[in-house]
């Protein structure tokens, strides 16, 4: 029996009081900061910030009269060469009515038509030689490297420029005035997907250093705690009067 069991004074645990939280708080803390470091590194290597600048080849010009064709090129990515490129198609004027009358496809090197969808909204031509403002004519997704012909024509029965409308003009969206010139462009679009994908490893490291916060707040409410119960436990003890 030790003396303090004689004296019926109570056992001390071992160790300082309070430690056992300071170590738990030191931990997470160092946990949170090396976790949001190396997810920071890990996934910023992700974020390729030059995906954007690449835009299609024009060996023939930057545009071409309707009807006709106008050749490009899609270059590999030297970084990624399984990387593809959605390309756009812009018809200038970019009226209604050009739109209507005008069809378009889009052909590969071995003469197979690409699959064509609309243009919207969260479409952007991502190439300096258009505007940013517009949406595309028609979107070709997904193009991996090669060489591409996109061709237009007119509808005859849409370009007559006959009067359609009550002011003896043609109606918006029915026929394009007579005399009217359609030139085809085209160039590199991104698309809300694109978007998202390249956003990815952004959102990752935003994840990676809230939590990584979280984990360290934690950590120091666990340090303030250990210090606290360490220092009321090495004042001396008031007098009994």
């Amino acid at each position: 029996m030790t003396p303090e069991q004689q004296h019926g004074h109570p056992i001390e645990p071992a160790g300082r009081p309070g430690r056992g939280f300071v170590l738990s708080g030191v931990v997470l803390m160092v946990l949170a900061v090396a976790g949001a470091v190396l997810a920071t590194l890990a996934l910023g290597g992700s974020l390729d910030l030059d995906s954007f600048d690449r835009d299609v080849v024009l060996p023939q010009g930057s545009s071409a009269a309707v009807p006709g064709s106008l050749e490009f090129r899609v270059i590999e990515d030297i970084d990624s060469p399984e990387r593809t490129m959605s390309v756009g198609v812009l018809l200038r004027p970019d009226t209604a009515s050009v739109h209507d009358a005008t069809s378009c496809t889009i052909t590969d090197e071995f003469g197979a038509e690409v699959t064509l969808r609309d243009g919207v909204e969260s479409d952007t031509f991502a190439s300096n030689r258009l505007p940013t403002d517009v949406r595309p004519f028609l979107v070709a997704k997904d193009l991996g490297p090669g060489d591409y012909t996109a061709t237009c024509a007119v509808d005859p029965a849409a370009d007559t420029g006959e009067p359609s409308g009550p002011s003896g003009e043609p109606s918006e969206g029915e026929a394009v005035p007579s005399g009217t010139e359609v030139t085809i462009e085209v160039g590199r679009v991104v698309t809300m997907g694109e978007v998202f994908d390249f956003a990815k490893p952004a959102f990752g490291i935003i994840a990676a250093l809230v939590l990584g916060g979280f984990v360290g707040f934690v950590g120091l409410v666990l340090l303030v705690v250990g210090l606290v119960i360490g220092n009321r436990a090495r004042r001396p003890p008031q007098p009994q009067w």
